[in-house]
């Protein structure tokens, strides 16, 4: 009578111990793998971190050189420490033949009096540099956002025949500055350009090594594309 021959317990442990150290040691070797590519890529950003930014600036920055004059210079709200002495400057140069502010949207502050109005600011500014109250125009009505200035623009521009208008804007938000003009203006005949300005504290060759740099380049880049989704 043939008896059934049965493997010991001991070996059948070993040899199922075998695959499973085996598999144990190729995902672990992968981890390493992987997680060493990962540090020298990150040394490589590092080491390269200038030239990946500046670059990485310019990429985004849009506007150029003004290489012919225009009928009316945009000052959008807000950048007070740059748009209106830019306004300014260029129309001393002779650039443009006017220059269009907004009536922005009064805040609880400007309402009790403890804050002024950026429009308010922005037309003492003007005033101080000179230019002539009458080639001032103030268009709007309380303003809050790029989509609503440049609704009134649109609006302002079509009425009175303005055939060219350039846009003072910062580097960062000129992107999305030039996307919102260029989009809304299509199809009308009127030129629109953007000139990016340089904020002062920081510019395209060193914006990574401060704080306010960091943070507007960041909030642009969500601006534009929440523009491009929204409008």
């Amino acid at each position: 009578m043939a008896v059934a021959s049965h493997g010991t317990p001991g070996a059948s442990k070993e040899s199922s111990r075998k695959p499973l150290g085996k598999y144990l040691l190729r995902f672990f070797g992968r981890i390493l793998i992987a997680g060493s590519v990962f540090v020298f890529l990150l040394a490589i950003l590092f080491l390269f971190r200038a030239p990946l930014c500046k670059s990485a600036a310019k990429a985004w920055i849009a506007g150029s050189a003004l290489e012919q004059n225009y009928d009316i210079a945009i000052i959008p709200g807000g950048g007070l420490q740059t748009r209106p002495f830019a306004a300014a400057d260029l129309f001393h140069q002779g650039k443009v033949d006017g220059l269009v502010s907004f009536l922005t949207e009064v805040m609880p502050a400007e309402q009790m009096g403890l804050t002024r109005p950026a429009d308010e600011v922005t037309l003492e500014i003007l005033d101080q540099l000179e230019v002539p109250r009458e080639k001032i125009h103030i268009i709007g009505d309380h303003v809050t956002s790029t989509q609503d200035e440049v609704l009134a623009v649109k609006k302002w521009a079509l009425k009175n025949e303005i055939k060219s208008l350039v846009v003072l804007t910062e580097i960062f938000p000129s992107r999305r500055a030039a996307h919102v003009y260029e989009r809304e203006f299509k199809g009308t005949g009127i030129t629109t350009e953007v000139f990016a300005l340089s904020p002062g504290s920081y510019s395209a060759d060193n914006w990574w090594q401060h704080e306010q740099g960091l943070i507007t380049f960041q909030n642009e880049v969500i601006k534009y594309f929440y523009y491009l989704l929204k409008y």
